[in-house]
């Protein structure tokens, strides 16, 4: 099962930071310090909350644990999650998370350059998760639905009147019932209501305290 609550939040983060790589304004591989420094923390951070998206979606289909970072893009391809086209440019641009976390005094201006002209194909990956997460949800509320039709089916099958608006004859014949001291199960199986709905109503009547 999706952790709905985890993957919205990956989701909100990375919103965020595709918000925040407006500020930057980059426009060739040619950046300031501050720009380079930025961009780089970044960009770091976008792959990662990716890669993490990924494990979620994985964990929630219950695939398996991917041994690296491609494998989370190859896995999704297989069962037909993302397209062979989308999972290739994820593995390539997830890739270069190794070479910011490992390899960062090597980090050139152009190779930034390169990861944030292609970071934009992580928005067609957090579609395809939003995706997951409403047809999840759609999902639950059908269940929820399904098992509440057929919790009311069976209490109709033994209580045939359950939920029905209460008449005045009805009524009386409660009372008339209760005063023959006829016990609660008696009067649901007699009336055909659940035995909750004889309590609450004898307690509406003031018969009951």
């Amino acid at each position: 099962m999706y952790d709905l609550e985890r993957i919205s939040k990956i989701l909100a983060d990375l919103e965020k930071y595709f918000r925040d790589l407006d500020y930057f304004k980059v426009e060739s591989a040619t950046m300031s310090t501050e720009q380079f420094y930025g961009l780089s923390m970044l960009l770091f951070a976008m792959l990662n909350r990716t890669i993490d998206l990924g494990k979620e979606i994985i964990r929630g289909q219950k695939l398996g644990m991917p041994a690296s970072y491609r494998e989370i893009f190859q896995i999704m391809e297989k069962e037909k999650s993302i397209s062979s086209e989308l999972s290739q440019r994820l593995q390539q641009l997830t890739n270069q998370r190794k070479v910011l976390a490992q390899e960062y005094f090597d980090v050139t201006e152009q190779s930034i350059y390169s990861i944030y002209l292609r970071i934009n194909v992580i928005k067609e990956f957090m579609r395809i998760a939003r995706e997951l997460i409403v047809n999840k949800k759609n999902t639950l509320k059908n269940k929820k639905e399904t098992d509440y039709y057929k919790r009311l089916e069976e209490i109709k099958e033994r209580s045939p009147r359950a939920y029905e608006p209460w008449k005045l004859g009805e009524e009386n014949i409660l009372k008339n019932l209760y005063s023959e001291n006829k016990t609660i199960n008696e009067i649901a199986r007699i009336l055909k209501r659940q035995p909750n709905a004889i309590r609450s109503r004898l307690n509406k009547l003031g018969i009951l305290p």
